[in-house]
């Protein structure tokens, strides 16, 4: 049964309600896998075990809350963040097909499991970058008996000696493990069929076969079989190379070819509305070759003879890898089409690949140690370089997926009903992690009260090596990011006015000798100083991220309401914020503050003859000193020098923190 907790905003008459679920984390609980493979870009094909208890949690709160639509008049559903457990494309894909299924809009909250840091590997590696170091690869959809639909090329006739297997385009057999020149018999299979060239590029002599004992039959043919694909069925055979010199032109099958001047003459061949398979011997003998189009030359068995160079293998759909040991598809190569734990042993080598081309739509992880461990990356497209676009990736942004997902939800707000919505310009340059960011903030009005959405987290890989937000519990580049356009947009405000943000405002957790991630005491202290003059306004800040269910007043600035985590909660949980017509009573919990300043400092200890900073009667080595012995609470200092007012010790802490 799902939990429900209800909070009341304002008295008099109810108008309408919204609905909060927090801290889903779908995709917890898999062994760091998730639906697809480890990285953020991962790639989802299918479920292997189904959704998971935590997505099947967020779906019975889904449910519960369309069931309640009517009744309490829900007009939309925030949720508060940690919508996934490791920020993983497969993991939002999942989570977003779930909230879609609300039959009211939708508000996505960004929280610290959402984001690319959170997603580093098992070895904690911070980048994904091969740098010339593949070891491993592994599919992630790979086709069922793959190696029954291709080609196999042999070094010798009668499909002997070295072997190998292709599907796609080959545009050189240079580096390959057969070799250019080097093949002297085909067998397809699958119902697949290629056609061979002598030159590369697919360029020079060709052939159309499905299969041929034989690469060399040129001037050797002295029976054809014809096997017609309609009512007219034609082989028309040339005396030279290129569909050249002499010809006969054959309707139906000829068990000993004619010979001229006593001797096997045919050298090209062109097939209408027909497949064909020609024989050394009479009687449909000896070596064969079996075409399914137009043969330009008999011969392509290597030596000082054309040979084969290039291929296109037709009819197939077996998805694979061509590794390439250079850039731009050059050097040796190998084919994968199934996961290999250790490239050691392969054509292509281990540590070696710098490119690779993908058959079919194969989706497949290149790892940098064998046994798929180490750094990894995904690889769903075509990459002629990929170490040196890896290394461009140090210097991109590596969190624009979540804001590229959840940007058109926000956009899509204005078809409901949401007036002046204002989405934070991104991205904004990060001096700390020397990159852009791109913090998903945005702030709309529904229904007389203006509601503001903060993504307070960090974009890079956190202090003491933890992935997210660490024990120092700093979100990183505060002041740059999210709160210069929050302090900047909260001057705009004058209406009742509504936060949801995953980090609570509160400082409940710091001093207790262990400090989870949350907003150090700095970053809180400069946030209650920057609401202290819209006090008025404010009837709350709604957040997760704690995994618990409470409300408390912090320096009697705002009222913190905490969600309960929907996956701790059997049939998940939902919180029912319901807004009345008159905000008085609330306001009036809050105290009242002096408008003067009537407490005069006297105590010498205290001003120590410094210079005060303006507006206050405090200094700025007074404020240094407070902060660093009781950190930056106006509560704490307050407790410990009632002498003090509130609003000095407030401004004097914004002035020190903005400095």
């Amino acid at each position: 049964m799902t939990k429900i907790t209800y909070t009341n905003i304002g008295t008099g008459d109810f108008i309408y309600s919204f609905a909060i679920i927090a801290d889903t984390h779908v995709g917890e609980a898999d062994d760091g896998w998730d639906y697809g493979y480890r990285g953020w870009d991962d790639y989802l094909t299918s479920l292997p075990y189904g959704i998971g208890e935590p997505a099947e949690r967020l779906e019975c709160a889904v449910n519960k809350i369309n069931s309640l639509i009517e009744s309490e008049k829900i007009r939309f559903v925030v949720h508060l963040g940690d919508m996934t457990d490791s920020g993983e494309l497969s993991e939002h894909g999942i989570t977003i097909s779930i909230l879609n299924k609300l039959s009211v809009p939708w508000i996505p909250v960004i929280g610290n499991h959402d984001i690319w840091p959170y997603c580093n590997d098992k070895a904690q590696n911070p980048r994904f970058r091969l740098n010339d170091h593949v070891s491993s690869v592994r599919f992630v959809n790979r086709s069922p008996n793959p190696f029954e639909n291709g080609v196999y090329l042999y070094e010798h006739a009668n499909f002997s000696g070295k072997e190998e297997f292709f599907i796609g385009d080959v545009p050189d057999l240079e580096g390959s493990f057969i070799g250019n020149d080097k093949a002297s018999s085909v067998k397809a299979k699958g119902g697949c069929w290629v056609t061979l060239y002598s030159d590369a590029n697919y360029n020079g002599y060709y052939m159309n076969v499905k299969e041929t004992s034989n690469l060399d039959m040129n001037d050797k043919i002295s029976s054809i079989k014809i096997i017609p694909k309609d009512s007219n069925p034609s082989v028309t055979v040339y005396k030279d190379a290129n569909f050249k010199g002499e010809f006969e032109k054959y309707t139906s099958s000829v068990n000993n070819v004619p010979k001229k001047n006593g001797r096997d003459w045919i050298s090209s061949a062109k097939l209408r509305d027909c497949e064909a398979i020609f024989y050394v011997d009479a009687d449909f003998k000896g070596y064969y070759m079996y075409a399914v189009g137009d043969i330009s030359n008999f011969d392509m068995g290597g030596g000082l003879n054309p040979g084969v160079s290039s291929l296109r293998v037709h009819n197939c759909n077996t998805k694979g890898i061509y590794l390439y040991q250079d850039a731009n598809y050059k050097g040796k190569f190998s084919l994968f089409c199934v996961d290999c734990t250790d490239l050691e042993g392969t054509h292509i080598g281990n540590d070696e690949a710098s490119s690779i081309r993908i058959v079919n739509g194969a989706v497949v992880a290149l790892y940098s140690d064998k046994n798929f461990k180490g750094s990894y990356t995904l690889f769903k497209e075509n990459d002629p370089d990929f170490n040196k676009r890896l290394e461009a990736k140090e210097t991109d942004p590596p969190d624009i997926h979540f804001y590229k997902l959840y940007k058109p939800y926000v956009e899509k707000l204005k078809n409901f009903g949401f007036a002046n919505l204002e989405i934070a310009p991104a991205p904004v340059w990060n001096p700390e992690v020397k990159r852009n960011s791109y913090f998903l903030n945005y702030a709309f009005d529904y229904c007389d009260v203006h509601f503001i959405v903060l993504d307070f987290n960090p974009r890079s890989r956190a202090p003491l090596g933890a992935p997210g937000i660490g024990f120092t519990s700093n979100l990183h580049n505060f002041p740059g990011g999210t709160y210069q356009w929050f302090s900047q947009h909260l001057s705009k405000v004058n209406k009742p006015t509504i936060i949801f943000a995953h980090h609570l405002l509160t400082l409940s957790m710091q001093f207790s000798g262990f400090a989870p991630p949350s907003f150090s005491q700095a970053e809180y202290a400069l946030l209650i100083a920057l609401l202290y003059p819209y006090r008025k306004h404010l009837l709350g800040w709604f957040g997760g991220h704690g995994h618990n269910d409470w409300e408390e007043w912090e320096d009697m600035v705002i009222k913190v309401i905490e969600t309960d985590a929907c996956k701790d909660v059997d049939g998940g949980c939902v919180r029912i914020v319901k807004i009345h017509s008159n905000f008085k009573t609330e306001f009036d919990k809050q105290p009242s503050y002096p408008k003067k300043y009537n407490r005069i400092i006297n105590d010498p200890k205290i001003l120590r003859g410094k210079p005060v900073i303006k507006g206050t009667r405090i200094s700025v080595e007074l404020i240094q000193n407070l902060a660093k012995n009781l950190g930056w609470s106006a509560e704490r200092i307050l407790k410990e020098y009632p002498q003090l007012s509130r609003e000095d010790v407030l401004a004097a802490l914004e002035y020190v923190l903005e400095k």
